[in-house]
């Protein structure tokens, strides 16, 4: 009988425990009252004040929003490069990443998206005497041209899809959207690629420096999204139940009019049904 016993502990404790039993970041966000987001800087989406800290911007307040109606805390615990966001979801330091995630296809595979809450026109970059490109976008797709990318991030993504034989140019982690175009400013990249309001806000502080290559003609559009770890079903449905009450009561479309007085914002409440992909253009 001791041995039969002995038979059964070994082998219950032999099995890894199951999700609810090890803690799931639902069960964490439901026991603390609290969800840990990480985050990017990326204006005038999430903005971080230098001096004092405090967080602003439409993901800021949408999460406020989600943070009500669900009784629960928002705390920005982490700001992580692009690249790193799946990384940190599975390590268990932060319960979502909530600064408007591009849900593309690579990520997919790691990251489990909320129903976009609007959609992102990502165009092209180049300096602003540069005119290579202006009436055959696939050139890029040359050995001799450098392309600045993030790692594992949606510069990286477009570069090998789009143009493989080009030359990519990696971004240092953690110094920011804005490295991407500096590079490309000073000479150091031929090219890169980013959403259109935060190209303009950078070409509004650094007049004369690039310009966008076919700004109606984006190469993608990407919903923005909360992200959490692919195996967070039920995190994952607590969020998007929520976003569907806040879209549907007319929450989010009064966030996008706060910020609409301050900023141009190139966004899309809803998706863009029809549009023709600037790589499908092939020159005149």
């Amino acid at each position: 009988m001791k041995k039969i016993i002995l038979t059964f502990l070994l082998l219950l404790f032999s099995f890894p425990a199951v999700a609810g039993e090890k803690g799931t970041a639902y069960d964490r966000v439901l026991k603390t009252k609290k969800i840990r987001c990480a985050y990017g800087l990326w204006e005038p989406v999430v903005m971080r004040d230098p001096n004092t800290g405090e967080m602003s911007g439409f993901f800021v307040d949408l999460m406020d929003q989600i943070g009500q109606a669900l009784d629960i805390e928002v705390e920005w615990s982490m700001e992580v490069d692009w690249g790193q966001i799946p990384t940190i979801l599975s390590s268990g330091k932060v319960d979502a990443h909530c600064a408007g995630m591009w849900a593309s296809p690579n990520r997919g595979t790691r990251v489990a998206f909320t129903k976009p809450v609007f959609y992102t026109p990502v165009v092209a970059v180049v300096r602003a005497d540069d005119t290579r490109f202006d009436e055959n976008i696939m050139l890029v797709n040359n050995e001799n041209i450098r392309i600045s990318v993030g790692d594992d991030d949606i510069t990286e993504e477009i570069a090998t899809r789009d143009f493989p034989e080009a030359q990519s140019i990696p971004k240092p982690a953690l110094s920011g959207e804005e490295q991407h175009l500096m590079v490309v400013a000073d000479g150091k990249a031929d090219i890169t690629f980013n959403e259109v309001n935060y190209i303009k806000g950078y070409m509004k502080k650094n007049p004369g420096k690039v310009k966008i290559i076919h700004p109606d003609a984006p190469l993608r559009v990407f919903g923005n999204t909360v992200g959490v770890n692919i195996h967070e079903t039920a995190l994952l449905a607590m969020l998007n139940n929520t976003l569907i009450h806040l879209l549907d009561s007319g929450a989010i479309n009064r966030i996008f009019e706060k910020y609409k007085e301050d900023y141009d914002i190139s966004y899309y409440l809803y998706p863009r049904t029809s549009f023709e992909p600037v790589t499908s253009q092939k020159g005149k």
